[in-house]
């Protein structure tokens, strides 16, 4: 059942375009964050948003949150929500982290990558915790010293530590994407709708896997 309408933003021709329109809710669950704030759609091709690399997304040793609400339409082999994964001269294979939902089997999960600056490659799963289809989910990623975290409605659904000799982790010049992992190794693009994607760096704003309710206004920094 369709109630209401939202701001939505179409992304084509790689990414590269973007059309802006309004259209039906897409279900009756949708919450009132999405319906004030907007929502950006991919096809499942080739569309993205990408963010020119700056500092800001070199998490380095510290604390982060990544935060995104997410509505996929299909299982593909990896629906890309945030990624900071494209090629370049220090790693040409893969870059710092990518944030996907992840498939295994006939399911997906909420699944977070990470390569360290000394080598290695590390990643953690909501497994058996599944991202629903064709509803909003609310999904985030922290790290908080030396844990990594993930929420899925304000609930814990995956802990575990970065490796205890290294903790730095990559830093590359890629830039940063929304809706697609691209580089060598992958190319996992999103068949679904993101909505009020934050990044912080420096901060962990979900610590000690307390349960905690998702923010129902817009998210800012």
């Amino acid at each position: 059942k369709a109630e209401g309408a939202f701001p939505i933003l179409n992304t084509v021709n790689g990414g590269k375009v973007a059309t802006a329109g309004v259209r039906k809710d897409v279900g009756s669950n949708t919450p009132q964050i999405i319906k004030d704030s907007g929502c950006v759609s991919f096809d499942g091709g080739s569309d993205a948003l990408r963010v020119t690399h700056t500092s800001d997304y070199d998490f380095g040793s510290g604390d982060f949150t990544m935060e995104a609400y997410v509505y996929l339409r299909a299982y593909t082999n990896a629906n890309a929500i945030v990624c900071k994964s494209g090629s370049d001269n220090n790693n040409p294979a893969l870059g710092p982290w990518s944030w996907t939902a992840n498939n295994v089997g006939s399911s997906q999960y909420h699944t977070f990558t990470w390569h360290l600056d000394s080598g290695g490659s590390f990643s953690i799963s909501s497994n058996p915790t599944v991202i629903p289809l064709n509803t909003w989910t609310y999904c985030a990623v922290v790290r908080e010293g030396n844990d990594v975290r993930l929420y899925q409605d304000g609930i814990q659904v995956a802990h575990s530590q970065m490796n205890p000799g290294s903790n730095t982790l990559l830093n590359t010049a890629t830039d940063v994407t929304i809706g697609d992992e691209d580089n060598s190794v992958n190319d996992h693009d999103m068949n679904g709708i993101i909505s009020n994607v934050r990044i912080v760096k420096g901060s962990c704003l979900y610590p000690n896997g307390t349960t905690f309710t998702p923010s129902t206004k817009p998210l800012t920094n």
